[in-house]
This record gives C-alpha cells, structure tokens and sequence, in this order.
C-alpha cells in the first residue's frame, strides 16, 4: 500500500532533567493548540554556554574561554571564533573579563558584546572604581534585560553572567579579586554543587573574591569557573589547584588548564576548542598578556576587546585585529609533526621557526595601554 504524506502535528524538543518537553511547531491540524509557537512568531537566539576558567595568585591571574557560538534551540554550532573575552583598565583595577549565556538575538537587534562594551563605559563614572562599576553594571544590566528585544525573549535565553578577574588596588597593595555579575548562576552563594536557576532572576547580582587579609594573601590561590563548570570534574580542579600552590611556572600552569579546557570540549556540545587566554600581572608597570589557542588553521588570531576607564578624559574602547605574517596561525603540534598549515614540512621547519618563543604567551602579543 502507497504510503500516504501527513502534515507534521507538533514538534517537540526532548525531555530535560525534569522530564519536561517543550513545543516548537504546531501544525494547522484538529485537536492542537492554535496559541502554541509557530516558526514565524518564534524567538530564535543564539547563546553559549562559554566555558570560564580563572585562576589567581599572589603574582598573576589566568583567564581561559572558549569562543564557541551556539543557536538556540536547534544546538547546531554558529560559529567558533566570536570574541566573549576582554580587558578593563579602571581607576583601581586591571581585569580580564568573560561572559557566558546570550549572545545576540536572530535579528542582531541585541548583541551581548556591543551591549557589555557600551555598559561598562555607563558603568564607570563618577568614580571609575571597580566596586561601584560592578554594581552600576548590575543595575544597568537589570534595567536593560527588562526591556525589549530581551524581555520578549524565552526566559532561558536571558541568561547571562559576566566575570571579572585580576588586580586591585586597596590598603594591602594591588590584591588578586573577582567579580562575578549574573541572574541565573546560585553556587557563588549556596556553594559549587548548587543548581542554577531554571528562570534566570529579574535583577542581576553581584559576588566579589579576594584575600582577607595580608597573611591570606601570601599563599592565596583562587580558581573560579563560570558558565559550563560542570563539564569540569573536581579532579581536574585539584590538580589546577595543586599547580598554583606549588608556584609553578605560569607556561606550565597554562598548559594544564588548556587540556582540561579540551576535555571540557569533548563532553559538552558548547563549549569549543577555539580558546582565549588572557593573564594579568600583579605588577602594574608590566603589560597586559594575551593568546589564542587554535584547534584548527586560521588567517586570524583572537584580541580581546581594551576597555580604558580611569577618568572621564580617558573612557574609552580599542579594537585590534592581528592578521598572519605567514599567512595563516596553526595548532600548536609536536615539532616532528607535519604542520597543520599542508606544507608538507614538520612543525619545527615550518611555523614554529616562526613563533617568537615556545610558550603559551607569544611576547609579539603585548598591550600596553598608556
């Protein structure tokens, strides 16, 4: 018997842990909800939840991110080089930043980068001191995700958390802090195995880190992640952990991060392999480090947004591109490897010869902002 063609009657995502559904299409057909979601009316946002690490200690702070862009709901990847990574120079303060959740709506009519770098500049004045900046942050962030587009949003879209990390100027000298913002992540106050918040909340909050006191600080070590921590295992924390209590060389300590960055990547769909890596010094006469780790060969390399706020003659943004010398940037692979670039040469004959040093912080990569 011919098989006949049946017009689809709704579409459903699959059960979460809750063991809810939720429809995505219903069909012109009897007995379906005529007030359900049709692809016409539906809001489609693209999110990632960006996988943060930072890891902090008396002389330097290290923060890791993947740059990977994921639309929502369908999971398929957007794309692997969106930029979700910065710095701040404020009154007080040198910060690196990350942020994980929404990224922008179908429509482009809200972007979460434009959105952070116009915010942060409101945020600044009067004072330009990071503690009322992040407040300030919070509460213009509350105002603006209660209006549209985001308000019209579904509320699982409207997530977003924003970390801040590195020095800052108090009465004990330049500290290593953190500063996380965010309306949905609970574990900062309710400890790390604490669920996030299924609806993200209406205003966002604040958390800050940092030593107690001088004797805290001299063997203080801090590790904070954001976004997909879950993809992170304990133990892999431990070892991090481990590492900076041991005083070991910062390449080393990247290096280690970067493997539990990949292996975060092998078990959540949205987290990348495409990794930003900012450190701050604690001295801050030295510059301001960054690098990129590829997974795959590119014609371009990450730089994360400047953002310079010490005084309302000095607000300001600074955008950078870096392009190849050597017409593309490779994986890092072993030296008697061929080059991921096709040459046909090993790694050592070819871009590595290129590379300034063998370490995971090119020096040809350093900002200094005067």
């Amino acid at each position: 018997m011919a098989l006949s063609m049946k017009p689809i009657r709704r579409v459903v995502t699959g059960n979460d842990a809750q063991g809810r559904s939720r429809v995505l299409f219903d069909g012109p057909v009897p007995n379906v909800n005529p007030g359900a979601v049709t692809p016409s009316s539906a809001a489609l946002h693209y999110a990632s939840m960006t996988l943060a690490i930072s890891l902090a200690t008396s002389r330097f702070t290290i923060q890791l991110s993947d740059r990977r862009l994921t639309h929502k709901p369908s999971g398929r990847v957007a794309s692997e080089d969106a930029n979700k990574a910065g710095t701040l120079i404020c009154a007080d303060a040198n910060l690196a930043y990350a942020y994980t959740g929404l990224a922008h709506d179908d429509a482009r009519t809200f972007d979460t980068r434009e959105w952070l770098r116009r915010a942060i500049l409101e945020a600044a004045p009067p004072d330009f001191e990071m503690e009322l900046i992040a407040k300030r942050l919070a509460d213009i962030a509350s105002r603006d995700f209660g209006m549209p587009p985001i308000s019209s949003l579904e509320s699982d879209a409207r997530k977003l958390s924003v970390m801040f990390t590195g020095f800052w100027n108090t009465r004990l000298g330049a500290i290593p802090a953190g500063w996380i913002i965010t309306n949905y992540q609970r574990d900062f106050d309710m400890g790390p195995r604490a669920p996030d918040d299924e609806c993200p909340a209406r205003r966002f909050r604040v958390w800050r880190w940092h030593p107690g006191d001088a004797n805290a600080l001299r063997a203080f070590t801090h590790i904070e992640r954001l976004g997909a921590r879950k993809s992170v295992k304990s133990a892999e924390m431990e070892k991090l952990k481990s590492m900076l209590q041991s005083d070991r060389p910062i390449d080393a300590i990247i290096g280690r991060a970067l493997n539990v960055m990949r292996r975060a990547a092998e078990r959540t769909e949205t987290v990348g392999r495409e990794i930003s890596v900012i450190v701050i010094p604690q001295d801050v006469s030295q510059e301001i480090l960054f690098s990129a780790e590829h997974h795959r060969v590119s014609p371009s390399t990450f730089v994360p947004d400047i953002a310079v706020a010490t005084s309302p003659e000095r607000c300001r943004w600074i955008s950078l591109s870096v392009d190849a010398q050597q017409g593309v940037f490779v994986p890092r692979v072993h030296r008697k490897a061929l080059c991921p670039c096709g040459s046909g040469r090993t790694y050592e004959r070819c871009h590595r010869l290129y590379r300034r040093d063998t370490g995971r912080i090119p020096p040809s990569l350093l900002v200094r902002v005067e």
